[in-house]
């Protein structure tokens, strides 16, 4: 079903809060991470049965990506801004009209529609009496008839194309075409948040088949209400009433290997329940800023990982004018060729407002480079700097200048009053604006991974839900609150049992619960050398895990690092043990670590460890250098901005671990020259753990024997072949048969295309024998 070219400003949510975090455990019913739409809809279905509900939001306020503030006089929308009617079963529109009456809602995008053209030189109007007629600009029609064509199915057979391919086959338009702003910024920008190479063309297709809002869109029109406002009045403050809060809290950690859920959040305080809802956003989701304890199936992963979402802000300028009126009536839509994307005058639609004010929707690309100025630095046209905020608005203000031009000099920067900027794309809570559909989001109407991402998982424990999640109408707030609403009704359904939460964490209401996990095999060492592995202890259960001294291990085992003896371990805490092998002699040896503990059912743990002593022969290996990136890179040099220290929860042992991320001299990390021309091999000991690579994608451990001018592959690990994504994996990798020198250099390098495609490096050693000879 065709759309509205504007219908997913819609997809955006708030109303400021002051309120506290708690500073202690909780038990519930259900928790709910994230207080958007989703959360706040999921919230207000279970109070509606009975269900004690925790929401923790990590931000200081209610309502996400639906933001209303005041800029002048008039309530503007940072987010979500459009409002469908009550087809589809739109609960939003009814309600609000029923609380302030049908004349609430008015028609936005009012006046005349004008698209920059030649860098502004010939910026066309649709009015016959313009300077311009856009309908004398074969190419801004032809741009136009986008909108009745990237829907219809027919047009978009291949599965593998974005909509960026389907267009240069359809109507020769590239990135070079005088109107490819048209069809990247105005429409994919405007429509999707997003640019046109990004979106899956027979996705796109395939998801709008089943869109069942309605076509036609109204806004508010009174200048004193936002929408976070109405539904704070019909909805939220009474969900804020019945329903539990914690804010500036985000979640670190959901923990379902006990029979209940532990959520962790950034406090270190723990959260039980008997299921909980996660409601973040599908940038959040691709982060992995929550740690799921055991891993989410790798078909949860998949699923948010093959969903878009894009950089993005909302950027509103008041004017002392209406300078843009060089017509004489209204402006409703602006396409511009540089960084401010689409623009509309908000002001034109609030009733008795005062103000002047431009809202502009940089997308994708033109997010990211205004998020660029503002971290590095923006100089305008008089050689001064801007910073932050200041730089988005001085660089569009710089394009509305241009697109204007042939009117008057810098119409835009002259009448500049103030701003006020929403980037969600760099907010760390929401990291994109809206989701989009790349190439493999859909494989049918039916079969898609917005479905797949429905699908509880954790045994019926953990639910997804969000706008990203919704079939039928993804990126709007009506898609968030009924997807809040889905996942609602089916903890409702598993759980069946309303205010009977479990045990608060830590309270002594249950029990403990041991689990020791880590390698206990030592392998081969020659004699003399050593090899160390560590275990971790953790506990499950919802009661202390207290334990007793740790022993039972004889030479050629010791026990180097303990931080597990006579320790007391909280619900979700632990603690880790390193032991070491040191063979003296050639042989196999044996032994086992005892751990006690007041685990009622396994009371003594005995791990068994083995390891061989070995004689190669020809010199002994001698250890060069080793790192566990406990505090930093140690002996290695990061290659740039996706090489860094990393203590976010997915290293092997310890609290610290290198990652590297997407493709490039940028993703790698290397030692300084070794000097090893007396030396004949070389053994690189290591651990890895990798996360979102796609199948066939790989990483590289690299040896340099010219400083690092030219390196050539020791070996690689690939995707489905070596690893699957999220194991933890140990490497020992021999180096023999290369003439080495004095200037050999090492360093792993990942092999990605995305963000998410990444690979953390833990616990290297290299160790080389030296030539007996010389």
């Amino acid at each position: 079903m065709k759309r509205s070219k504007r219908w997913a400003l819609c997809a955006l949510v708030g109303g400021l809060l002051p309120f506290s975090s708690w500073a202690e455990n909780t038990s519930h019913d259900v928790i709910i991470v994230g207080a958007g739409a989703a959360g706040l809809y999921a919230a207000k279905t279970l109070n509606a049965s009975g269900y004690r509900v925790l929401v923790i939001e990590a931000t200081d306020r209610i309502g996400g990506r639906i933001y209303s503030k005041t800029l002048g006089s008039t309530r503007i929308e940072l987010g979500a801004e459009e409002h469908y009617l009550a087809t589809g079963g739109n609960p939003v529109f009814p309600a609000i009209t029923e609380a302030y009456g049908d004349d609430i809602y008015v028609d936005g995008y009012q006046g005349i529609e004008a698209y920059s053209m030649d860098d502004g030189a010939e910026t066309c109007w649709y009015l016959a009496s313009a300077p311009f007629d856009c309908s004398d600009d074969e190419d801004v029609v032809k741009a136009e008839d986008v909108y009745d064509w990237y829907w219809r199915r027919q047009q978009h057979r291949d599965p593998t194309t974005t909509l960026a391919d389907d267009v240069l086959e359809e109507y020769q338009v590239g990135p070079e075409d005088r109107a490819y702003h048209i069809y990247d910024a105005t429409f994919a920008g405007g429509s999707f948040a997003t640019n046109l190479y990004k979106i899956g063309a027979r996705s796109l297709a395939l998801q709008d088949t089943n869109w069942d809002l309605s076509d036609d869109i109204q806004v508010i029109g009174d200048k004193n209400l936002g929408y976070s406002d109405a539904l704070d009045n019909i909805w939220w403050d009474d969900v804020l009433a019945t329903s539990d809060f914690i804010f500036s809290a985000p979640v670190t950690a959901i923990d379902t290997r006990g029979d209940d859920v532990i959520v962790t959040d950034a406090n270190g305080d723990l959260h039980a329940a008997r299921q909980v809802i996660v409601t973040v956003s599908i940038g959040v989701l691709q982060a992995e800023h929550i740690d799921f304890i055991p891993d989410l199936p790798q078909s949860t992963v998949d699923a948010y990982n093959g969903i878009g979402i894009d950089h993005g802000m909302k950027v509103a300028i008041r004017f002392d004018s209406v300078w843009w009126e060089t017509e004489g009536q209204p402006l409703a839509w602006l396409g511009t060729e540089g960084v401010a994307g689409a623009c509309w005058v908000p002001t034109d639609y609030k009733i008795g407002s005062s103000d002047h004010i431009f809202m502009c929707y940089p997308m994708g690309d033109n997010g990211r480079i205004l998020t660029e100025f503002a971290s590095d630095g923006y100089s305008d046209a008089d050689g001064d700097q801007h910073f932050g905020d200041d730089a988005i608005v001085q660089a569009i203000l710089d394009d509305l200048d241009v697109t204007f031009s042939q009117f008057a000099t810098q119409a835009a920067s002259g009448a500049y009053l103030d701003h006020e900027v929403q980037n969600w794309g760099a907010h760390p809570h929401t990291l994109g604006v809206y989701s989009f559909p790349k190439v493999g989001t859909f494989t049918s109407a039916s079969d898609n991974l917005r479905a797949d991402l429905q699908l509880p998982v954790a045994g019926n424990r953990i639910y997804f839900a969000g706008e990203g999640s919704h079939i039928t109408h993804p990126a709007t707030v009506v898609g968030a609150l009924h997807e809040g609403e889905r996942a609602a009704n089916q903890v409702s359904a598993i759980n069946g049992s309303p205010n009977d939460p479990p045990p608060v964490p830590g309270t002594g209401g249950g029990t403990p619960d041991i689990l020791v996990t880590g390698s206990s095999a030592l392998g081969d060492v020659n004699v003399g050398d050593q090899q160390t592995a560590t275990l971790t202890i953790e506990n499950l259960g919802d009661a202390s895990l207290s334990l007793g001294n740790l022993s039972g291990l004889a030479a050629p085992f010791s026990i180097a690092t303990d931080a597990c003896s006579a320790n007391e371990l909280a619900p979700a805490g632990s603690c880790a043990v390193t032991v070491s092998f040191t063979p003296a002699s050639v042989g196999v040896f044996g032994d086992s670590l005892d751990i006690p503990s007041n685990d009622p059912d396994e009371p003594m743990v005995s791990i068994s460890f083995s390891g061989t002593g070995t004689d190669t022969g020809g010199g002994d290996f001698s250890e060069l250098l080793f790192d566990d990136f406990e505090s930093g890179f140690g002996n290695w040099t990061d290659g740039g901005r996706h090489a860094v220290h990393y203590s976010g929860g997915k290293w092997a042992t310890g609290n610290g671990a290198i990652r590297l991320r997407r493709n490039g001299a940028d993703a790698t990390m290397s030692t300084a020259n070794l000097a090893l021309a007396s030396s004949t091999e070389v053994e690189v000991t290591f651990d890895y753990r990798p996360r979102g690579l796609d199948a066939g994608e790989y990483f590289q451990l690299q040896i340099s024997t010219d400083g690092g001018n030219s390196y050539q592959m020791v070996q690689q690990w690939t995707r489905n072949v070596d690893f699957a994504n999220r194991e933890y994996q140990q490497e020992t990798v021999l180096i023999s048969g290369i003439s080495l020198s004095n200037e050999t250099r090492l360093r792993f390098r990942c092999y990605g295309n995305e963000n998410n495609d990444r690979v953390y490096i833990d616990e290297v050693r290299i160790s080389a024998k030296m030539n007996p000879a010389l």
